[in-house]
């Protein structure tokens, strides 16, 4: 959900697959109601400043978040491909497809190795 008065400054994502609230139920709708002002928009809080909240989102296949309303800007990365449906509180249901965008296995493994600083390889010996 957008905070009252925003103006959106980009272009919603995904496809457009409903408009007018077709297809939610009595349920979702009570649930977008109840959560007008929820701003818990992932699973974990791992940072926060006053301009700035850096959550942890984890959906398993077939999950979902609760309807949340963002009052910051926001971005979101993927570490795994899918799909998802989104819904907005001005009754459109869109598909969003989503790809990564970091490698993973062993090239992100000697990037950002367990505890160790962005680009150090622990099991590199030389300086």
């Amino acid at each position: 959900m957008t905070a009252p008065g925003i103006i959106r400054t980009s272009p919603p994502a995904g496809e457009l697959v409903a408009e007018e609230f077709d297809g939610w139920s009595p349920e979702l709708r009570k649930e977008f109601t109840d959560n007008a002002f929820n701003h818990r928009v992932g699973s974990v809080l791992l940072s926060e400043t006053e301009d700035l909240r850096v959550w942890g989102i984890q959906v398993p296949p077939g999950g979902r978040l609760p309807a949340h309303r963002h009052v910051l800007d926001y971005f979101w990365t993927a570490l795994t491909d899918g799909v998802g449906i989104q819904h907005t509180d001005d009754g459109t249901t869109r598909r969003v497809r989503v790809r990564t965008l970091l490698p993973v296995g062993p090239l992100h493994a000697r990037l950002r190795p367990r505890g160790g600083p962005l680009g150090a390889d622990p099991a590199r010996t030389d300086p």
